[in-house]
């Protein structure tokens, strides 16, 4: 774990998995972790609106395989090692209609999978 505005964190991915970083916009909580207080309570709202206590990770082009971004830990103590980061679901919104207007306007069953 780097310190800094936009932590470079490196991954040990587990035997036969392939190698790879997380999908941009994932969400990772970090337990058993030696130094880096405040890692392992970050809070951060997602979509929903409610408080995780997670890191949203985003990547940039040239970072290595199997290494995420957190965040800014720049005011956390320097990384001493060990620890676990393990990907958090966390909901999403998606739109519905409102039950009066789809009992108005059912529209076609599965619209909009069609190509």
């Amino acid at each position: 774990v780097e310190s800094g505005p936009e932590a470079l964190v490196r991954v040990t991915v587990p035997d036969g998995q392939a190698p790879g970083s997380l999908p941009e916009g994932s969400y990772v909580e970090f337990s058993e972790i030696k130094g880096c207080d405040g890692l392992t309570t970050h809070q951060e709202a997602a979509p929903t609106g409610e408080m995780v206590t997670a890191w949203q990770v985003t990547t940039k082009p040239n970072d290595p395989v199997n290494t995420v971004r957190i965040g800014d830990t720049t005011g956390f103590p320097p990384y001493a090692g060990g620890g676990l980061m393990t990907e958090k679901k966390v909901g999403r919104l998606y739109p519905f209609k409102s039950l009066a207007e789809a009992l108005k306007d059912p529209g076609m069953p599965f619209d909009s999978m069609v190509g």
